[in-house]
């Protein structure tokens, strides 16, 4: 009888550990999809604000920019908007950010 209840109570834990573990993989899949969500979002509001400040990007920056994965970068080129002078000016911060 003893020897049923602790199989019983390993089994519950065992159980409770494999729903904690869904529900902690589950949440950290939430959170990348929400981050991941946010850098599209923030990297085709750059190339909309890129093509209206420098009439049309080269499809080349463009290809640049949706490779990029750092969220910092494509806030630092947001930030910098209108110092930017010409598109190259775009290429160098990404660039800077590669190193």
């Amino acid at each position: 009888m003893f020897a049923t209840l602790v199989k019983k109570e390993r089994e519950q834990l065992f159980n409770n550990g494999k729903l904690e573990g869904k529900l902690e993989g589950k949440l950290e899949g939430e959170v990348i999809g929400i981050q991941k969500g946010e850098v599209i979002g923030k990297i085709e509001f750059l190339i909309r604000i890129l093509n209206k400040r420098f009439e049309k990007i080269s499809p080349e920056l463009e290809d640049k920019i949706n490779k990029l994965e750092d969220i910092t970068v494509i806030e630092n080129i947001i930030d910098n908007i209108f110092e930017l002078k010409y598109t190259k000016d775009v290429e160098d911060i990404i660039k800077q950010s590669e190193k």
